[in-house]
């Protein structure tokens, strides 16, 4: 025996201890490591990596040359800014979503007519951010000239802002509402026709060195145990 390792083999064990960085928008932020360990457990050998952030953070560090696999949009602005750019590939829906307003409980904001008030200070997410243009366009929608008091990076920042109190109210995504601490926080309803529906797409990154991984990660997004993921931290499947 000449010690050499079948080409077989030698295939397997290239697969093994690998991981696969996902850039993910903030609003994931629960639900995508609970997807990473489902996916795991179905690739033996494989690590899922998890950042992140706003969508358009995220855009604009992989043009900088951070070094990522797959890219998971809040949206399908940036996501098409990605593939516009050069390096993301064609992209699958996986995820819907939607807005709601949430308070602290001792806020004087009881329904969402209330954000007009002068005095009710507001936050929301900046606008190049998707958690942001979709807060503003159902400002719009609704006629209520927010008093914006401070705008966050990421949707993360404007929840946290409602549960430290900072704020009288925040607009944020139903998902994180559900995944909110407990006795922190009350929710107003935002109508389904005041806002733009909430798409989440994700597409493998271009020159990735874990190419066909990446792509079985997209593809398992939409699995049933990726959906009922999803679904279980508050998002609607597809």
């Amino acid at each position: 025996m000449d010690g050499s390792v079948p080409a077989q083999n030698q295939r397997v064990m290239m697969l093994l201890n690998v991981t696969l960085t996902v850039f993910a928008a903030a609003s994931l932020h629960v639900a995508m490591p609970a997807i990473g360990h489902a996916f795991e457990a179905a690739n033996p050998g494989v690590a899922v990596s998890f950042d992140f952030d706003g969508s358009q953070v995220l855009v604009t560090q992989i043009e900088q040359g951070a070094k990522a696999d797959v890219f998971a949009s809040a949206d399908t602005k940036n996501m098409t800014a990605a593939q516009s750019a050069g390096f993301a590939g064609p992209s699958t829906v996986f995820a819907h979503n939607a807005l709601t307003i949430v308070t602290p409980y001792s806020s004087p904001v009881k329904i969402a007519a209330d954000l007009a008030s002068p005095d009710v200070k507001v936050a929301v997410c900046v606008v190049s951010a998707p958690c942001g243009h979709y807060a503003m366009d159902a400002l719009k929608a609704m006629n209520i000239p927010a008093n914006i008091a401070t705008q966050e990076i990421n949707v993360e920042g404007v929840l946290e802002k409602v549960e430290l109190n900072e704020v009288d109210a925040g607009i944020v995504y139903v998902s994180d509402a559900t995944t909110a601490k407990r006795g922190t926080i009350r929710t107003i309803v935002i109508p389904t026709y005041d806002q733009q529906p909430v798409n989440y797409p994700a597409a493998a990154i271009k020159g990735s060195a874990n190419a066909d991984l990446a792509a079985k990660f997209v593809a398992f997004l939409i699995s049933a145990r990726a959906q009922a993921i999803l679904r279980r931290y508050g998002f609607k499947g597809i």
